[in-house]
């Protein structure tokens, strides 16, 4: 019974893949190449906007906040929630030609904004909070940065909100090979129907990703007698392993389906650091963290076998 439950779901993926990559491959994307060009460069503009009015506003004085700071920075925070509400809108309207900036994919209606907008408080005081440069940030070996207005600018704008728009841009990427690896990498059952194509674009891409993490795990053991960091980075694996084993003990009702939305959002927390590169990897998955809920939604990890 659970052969034959395998061999429908084997069946059925590899179905949608193909109708779907058919689609994908009908959409005038020439014809609209113009557009996209222009909401791009709107996007910039608007962004450059938020950062510019975001880093300007002052920060509170406050009792000491934990070891990392003295200052409640506003700016950051505006930041930080100005440029998510802004990423939702543009994929909702230049990625997907929705007429309502603020709403869903399909019936849903306002509710994958809102989900976005909860779900980005909590994340802010996990990664953003330290990677986003502020007027008053602690002292730290890796922060080399001036604290003028200008440099705050500067930094936040080139090394966050535009690779966050950047990452915006992962719709495009969901056609043709690309497409068929999501369909195929986020379920194990299905890595049989991988061709060497697949496994050497996975394997470019997981460099990639290593390359990045290799530069996190530097900053961690740089600063790893700091009792947070230990507290953080064992978070971090705990909840990879947590997950595996979730999955492991559903393994024979549930299937296990890791969205984009969600994986580079828990990439983005792993990037807590002061750092150009920090900032570039935080940013760009946050924007494909945003384009996974504004296009798609906040879907469950795992999803009962249909009999």
């Amino acid at each position: 019974m659970e052969e034959q439950n395998e061999e429908n779901l084997l069946t059925k993926v590899e179905n949608t893949t193909e109708n779907t990559t058919e689609k994908n491959a009908k959409k005038p994307f020439n014809q609209t190449r113009k557009f996209y060009i222009l909401g791009f460069i709107l996007g910039l503009i608007i962004l450059a906007i938020i950062t510019f009015i975001s880093m300007a506003i002052p920060s509170t004085k406050v009792t000491k906040l934990g070891i990392y700071n003295d200052h409640i920075q506003w700016s950051k925070f505006a930041f930080w929630n100005l440029m998510l509400i802004t990423g939702f809108s543009y994929v909702a309207c230049i990625n997907n030609h929705r007429k309502n900036p603020f709403k869903g994919r399909g019936n849903r209606g306002y509710s994958e904004f809102f989900k976005l907008i909860l779900i980005a408080q909590p994340l802010f005081w996990i990664a953003p909070i330290f990677v986003i440069a502020g007027k008053n940030d602690p002292d730290d070996p890796f922060n080399l940065l001036p604290r003028s207005y200008l440099s705050l600018v500067a930094y936040n704008f080139f090394s966050i909100a535009l690779f966050y728009l950047i990452g915006l841009q992962f719709t495009h990427l969901d056609t043709g090979i690309l497409h068929e690896i999501g369909n195929l990498v986020v379920f194990p059952k299905k890595w049989k129907l991988m061709n060497w194509k697949h496994i050497l674009t996975v394997f470019i891409i997981l460099i990639v990703i290593l390359v990045f993490i290799s530069v996190q795990f530097y900053f961690y053991f740089a600063k790893f007698t700091i009792p947070p960091t230990k507290i953080w980075l064992s978070s971090w694996f705990g909840g990879i392993i947590l997950i595996i084993l979730i999955s492991f003990l559903l393994r024979k009702t549930h299937e296990t389906h890791l969205h984009h939305y969600f994986i580079f959002g828990y990439l983005m927390i792993f990037n807590c650091h002061f750092h150009p590169i920090s900032s570039i990897s935080m940013g760009y998955c946050a924007g494909v963290f945003t384009e996974g809920i504004s296009t798609w939604f906040v879907a469950p990890i795992w999803k009962k076998y249909r009999v």
